[in-house]
């Protein structure tokens, strides 16, 4: 639990089974609505087109569900025309619409969204993925409140995970997928029963990051070899991966090494210079890349001396 300070909320109410509205989307958002609605009451489901799975379950469960951007009371008008009582907990994971004030006060409790970071750190998109591409040995998941702010509500619960140097962005969602449902049950517990803290972020240590898509997984020849590594396996599969141009043609880089084949300074950055056990080796700004995993159109053929050009 985060540290407590002397501006932090204790809350008192007491509920000993509390109903439950899920606002959800992806696989990590069916995994936690699973579990929950194992152990509570869900009173409905709010998810995006993309999760056709969540949609399945509310249909499923008859549950009464809203799919698509809930501001404006969108939301609540699709509810009531189902039929819903009002929640006790309203609980967002993985959803990718920000929320109104309308929807935020709607429990009769606390309304609480978990991400994949230590906030206030990584505030925003893709937070665990953007952890990997810089670098970071470790970095963690948050239960917190919501407010109309982007992941900027007091804190209830955090979690620590460490993310080991050949950890791709996948096998860490993965792992976040097994604790995530642990830490929201835990939170609906502390909430119900009343006896939980809620302690402000301290807004001087907040970054943010935005969202990503595949557009996004260019590699720049001229960054060290280091960035150009946990962009790599932050990005690899299933996610649509990190990629270059040779010859004109689009190349996918899976799976990279470093290497100390040997280079000119004056050699640029993005050139072949040579191969090691069967795979082409490219010079960066501070070292040698190994392309361990590539996927290249048949017609294309990597050697010595071509360049890897970033557009």
């Amino acid at each position: 639990m985060a540290v407590i300070n002397g501006n932090d909320s204790i809350r008192c109410s007491v509920v000993k089974k509390p109903k439950v509205g899920v606002l959800a989307g992806g696989m990590l958002g069916l995994n936690v609505l699973q579990n929950i609605v194992t152990e509570y009451r869900c009173e409905f489901i709010l998810t995006d087109n993309a999760s056709r799975e969540i949609v399945a379950q509310a249909q499923q469960l008859k549950i009464p569900y809203f799919v698509g951007n809930p501001r404006g009371g969108a939301a609540l008008k699709g509810l009531k025309k189902q039929g819903f009582e009002r929640p006790d907990i309203l609980v967002s994971v993985n959803y990718p619409f920000l929320i109104d004030d309308e929807l935020i006060s709607l429990p009769h409790l606390l309304s609480i969204n978990i991400h994949g970071s230590l906030l206030p750190r990584y505030r925003g998109r893709a937070p665990l993925i953007w952890a990997i591409i810089n670098g970071d040995d470790y970095s963690g998941i948050t239960v917190h409140a919501i407010e109309t702010g982007c992941d900027t509500g007091p804190v209830l619960l955090q979690q620590r995970v460490e993310i080991p140097p050949d950890a791709t962005g996948a096998e860490m969602v993965a792992l976040y997928s097994e604790l995530y449902p642990g830490l929201i049950l835990e939170a609906l517990s502390l909430i119900s029963s009343g006896n939980y803290i809620l302690s402000p972020q301290d807004d001087t240590k907040a970054t943010f990051y935005g969202k990503r898509t595949p557009d996004d997984g260019l590699i720049d020849w001229s960054w060290c070899k280091e960035r150009i590594y946990n962009w790599v396996r932050a990005l690899a599969p299933p996610y649509p991966g990190a990629f270059c141009f040779v010859h004109g043609e689009k190349i996918i880089i899976e799976k990279v090494g470093y290497s100390d084949y040997g280079f000119s300074f004056a050699d640029e950055n993005g050139c072949i210079i040579g191969n090691e056990d069967g795979c082409p080796v490219v010079k960066t700004s501070n070292g040698a890349i190994r392309l361990d995993f590539i996927s290249v159109p048949p017609h294309v053929k990597i050697e010595p001396g071509d360049l890897l050009m970033s557009d």
